[in-house]
Parts: C-alpha cells; sequence; structure tokens
C-alpha cells in the first residue's frame, strides 16, 4: 500500500519533471528559430558591438537548445540551467535594456526584461531542487 506521503513524493518528481520541460520550452523554441534567422541574429549581434558575431549567433542557438534538452531529460540540469541563466542575463542586458526606449517600445522590453528575470529564476529553483528522478539514467563505469 502506498502512504500519501510516499504518493507525495512520487508526485514530487512528476511535477519537477513537468517544470523543466515548461520552464525551457522557450529556450529550445528559440535556439531553433535562431538557427533558421542566423544571419539576421549575427547582424543584431554586431549591432552591439559582440566580437565574431556570426561564431556568437551559433553558440547563442546551440547553447539554447543543448541547454534546454538537457534539463528536460535531467541529464547535468544543473550546469545547463547554469549555461541558460548566463545566457538569459547577457541577452537581457543588451537586447531588452528597457531604459533605453520611449514610449511602446520601452513597455515592450521592461516586460521582456523582467520576463527574462522570471527565467533566471526557475532556473535557479531547478538548481537548488535538481531535476527529481524522473530523467534519462546515465551509466556508471564500474
Amino acid at each position: 500500500m502506498t502512504t500519501p506521503k510516499a504518493a507525495a513524493f512520487v508526485g514530487h518528481d512528476w511535477f519537477l519533471f513537468s517544470g523543466r520541460l515548461l520552464l525551457v520550452a522557450l529556450f529550445a523554441i528559440s535556439g531553433f528559430q535562431k538557427l533558421g534567422q542566423i544571419d539576421g541574429i549575427s547582424q543584431a549581434l554586431a549591432s552591439k558591438g559582440l566580437p565574431l558575431p556570426l561564431v556568437a549567433a551559433w553558440i547563442g542557438a546551440l547553447v539554447e537548445i543543448g541547454a534546454a534538452l538537457a534539463i528536460i531529460l535531467g541529464v547535468q540540469a544543473r550546469r545547463a540551467a547554469v549555461a541558460l541563466i548566463l545566457f538569459t542575463a547577457l541577452a537581457t542586458v543588451l537586447f531588452h535594456n528597457f531604459w533605453s526606449f520611449e514610449g511602446a517600445a520601452r513597455d515592450a522590453q521592461f516586460i521582456h526584461f523582467f520576463k527574462n528575470v522570471g527565467l533566471i529564476g526557475g532556473l535557479l529553483l531547478l538548481i537548488a531542487a535538481g531535476p527529481g528522478r524522473v530523467a534519462v539514467p546515465l551509466r556508471k563505469n564500474s
């Protein structure tokens, strides 16, 4: 017989998995979209003065996709969360600097800025809680 406490613990892992999936879905989608717009992304990065903008565009897309997949699978989820925090913090300061805009553009960038702050908060929670037990098992060398 399953006790309520044991059942809650099992549900806990599924909540962590669902949270991981929902938290990083945006990163995966955005990363795949970037692959189809790599030249435009590169130009946007160049306009911000980043060195090697084409390389940076590829790195950004691959970090978003790779880290999102790692978090969804629960493989090195904490490290992947750190990578997404760094990526998101940089993107937020470079592209959602609402203080540099006026009017409706300022309002839109304000929302994007704090949406990203919220995503960083979710990633910090993932680092603290860990991915849970619903994850791809890693083989250990014996």
